[in-house]
């Protein structure tokens, strides 16, 4: 009796596989090209960059530097 519950279970778990593999197989296809053009993207404006490392190209940088005075806003 258990032996052909297993079996129906691993007959139900290949029919699930099978019919699911094809689009969960799509999805990491879109994932990767999603990825790839991240990546490309990413190498043409710069990247991002960790705090203190100096870009190559300094006018590709899109954060704002910290000072004091931008902190402190008068009111009004």
């Amino acid at each position: 009796m258990l032996k052909k519950q297993f079996r129906h279970l691993a007959n139900f778990v290949d029919a699930q596989c099978a019919f699911r593999a094809p689009a969960l197989f799509a999805l990491w296809d879109i994932r990767a090209e999603l990825l790839k053009e991240l990546i490309g993207h990413l190498g043409k404006t710069g990247g991002v960059h960790r705090p203190g490392e100096i870009p190559d190209r300094p006018h590709q940088v899109h954060r704002r530097t910290f000072s004091p005075d931008s902190a402190v806003r008068s009111p009004g």
